[in-house]
C-alpha cells in the first residue's frame, strides 16, 4: 500500500475503482464525495496521471498536489504538507502528521507566538474590520492584529517570496488549552491564498476565552463568524474548518455546556444540515437551520433569532430529507 493510500485509509477513505480512493471531502463535508489516485496511472486518452490528484464532486475544490489536501486534513501549512508528502517519496520513512515536524525557526514559542510584525488593532486599524462590521471592543476582546511589513528572515527567497509573510492581513490569535497559534486572513481580495496559518491551528479553538466559564455556547466554523456571533453577546467557538477533531472535542467536553452548531452556509443545504447534525450527535446539541448566510456575514439579530430557533438533529435531518425530495421532484417534472 502506498503512503497516500496509507494516510487516506486512516482518514477513513476507501479503495474506488482502479487506482482511485473515495473519502469525506474535508472542504465542504460532502460523504463519499472526494477521489484521489493512490498510483501512477493513465487516463484513457494515454495522458499521465501521477498519484495525489484529487477531486472533490460535491463542491469542485481539487488539485494536482496531494499537499493541499494533506493540509487541510492536518490543519497545517501547505509547506508543511509537502514536506512530509516530500519525505514519503525519498526517504519512504513511516507515516507521520506533519504537526510533528517544526520549521527551522519556529515563531511560535511560549513568548513570542505571534508573527514579528504583528500589530494589535488598538494601534493601528484597519478599514477591512470596520467593512465586515468588527467593532474596536470585539478587536480588542479577541487580540486582533494586522502585518503592514515583512521582516525579512531565513526562509526568505533570494529572488523574492516568503512562506512568513504575512503582509497585509488581519491576525486572528488563537489561543486554547491545547496550545497557541494563529490565522492570518488577507485583507485585499486579490491577495491568494485567502487565508496563511500558523502551525496546528487547524487542531485548535478560536475564541474559549468566550466559552471557559460558560455554560452554553455556539459552534461556528471559521474566526470572522465567531468574531460576529460574539458581538451578539453569545459565548462561542470556531472549529477552524468544517470538520471537528479528537483534540477539539476533548476541550468541548471539559465542561458540560449546551452547544449549538452553525456552521455555514446552512439556510436550505441538505449536505451542510447533515455535516452539522454529526457534531450535534457526538454533543447532544441542536443545529441552527434557520440562516441563509454564513453567520460571519449576518447581522446580530438574524444571529440570535437563529440560535434560538435551533432544532434537535434528528428534526433537522427531517427537513434535510424534504429538501432533497424537492429537488428530486423538480428533476422529474
Amino acid at each position: 500500500m502506498s503512503d497516500i493510500a496509507s494516510y487516506l485509509e486512516s482518514q477513513g477513505g476507501r479503495p474506488s475503482a482502479g487506482a482511485n480512493w473515495v473519502m469525506d471531502c474535508p472542504f465542504c463535508g460532502r460523504a463519499g464525495h472526494l477521489y484521489c489516485t493512490v498510483e501512477d496511472t493513465e487516463d484513457w486518452d494515454g495522458k499521465k496521471k501521477p498519484a495525489g490528484v484529487w477531486i472533490c464532486f460535491g463542491c469542485s475544490e481539487r488539485s494536482r498536489d496531494f499537499a493541499a489536501l494533506l493540509a487541510e486534513f492536518e490543519g497545517c501549512t501547505h509547506s508543511e504538507a509537502r514536506a512530509t508528502v516530500g519525505r514519503w517519496k525519498l526517504g519512504k520513512i513511516k507515516l507521520r502528521p506533519p504537526s510533528s515536524y517544526r520549521p527551522k525557526a519556529d515563531p511560535l514559542t511560549n513568548e513570542n507566538w505571534l508573527p514579528p510584525e504583528y500589530e494589535p488593532t488598538t494601534k493601528v486599524w484597519p478599514k477591512y474590520l470596520t467593512l465586515r462590521d468588527i467593532t474596536r471592543e470585539t478587536a480588542a476582546a479577541f487580540k486582533l492584529g494586522v502585518c503592514r511589513t515583512h521582516i525579512p528572515c531565513e526562509d526568505c527567497k533570494p529572488r523574492g517570496g516568503c512562506a512568513r509573510d504575512m503582509r497585509h492581513r488581519i491576525i486572528l490569535p488563537i489561543e486554547c488549552p491545547a496550545g497557541r497559534s494563529f490565522q492570518a486572513r488577507a485583507i485585499d481580495k486579490a491577495t491568494q491564498p485567502r487565508y496563511l496559518s500558523g502551525e496546528s491551528s487547524g487542531q485548535l479553538l478560536f475564541g474559549w476565552h468566550t466559552v471557559e466559564d460558560a455554560d452554553s455556547a455556539v459552534i461556528v466554523e471559521g474566526p470572522f463568524d465567531a468574531l460576529k456571533v460574539a458581538q451578539a453577546g453569545l459565548p462561542t467557538v470556531a472549529l477552524m474548518g468544517k470538520d471537528v477533531r479528537e483534540q477539539q472535542l476533548e476541550m468541548l467536553r471539559m465542561r458540560r455546556r449546551r452547544y449549538t452548531v452553525a456552521l455555514d452556509p446552512i439556510g436550505k443545504d441538505a449536505y451542510a444540515i447533515d455535516s452539522a447534525c454529526k457534531l450535534a450527535d457526538i454533543l447532544d446539541a441542536n443545529v441552527v437551520v434557520d440562516l441563509d448566510t454564513d453567520p460571519g456575514d449576518a447581522n446580530e439579530g438574524q444571529i440570535i433569532r437563529a440560535v434560538n430557533r435551533a432544532i434537535p438533529p434528528i428534526e433537522a435531518r427531517k427537513m434535510a430529507l424534504s429538501i432533497r425530495l424537492a429537488k428530486m421532484s423538480k428533476r422529474r417534472r
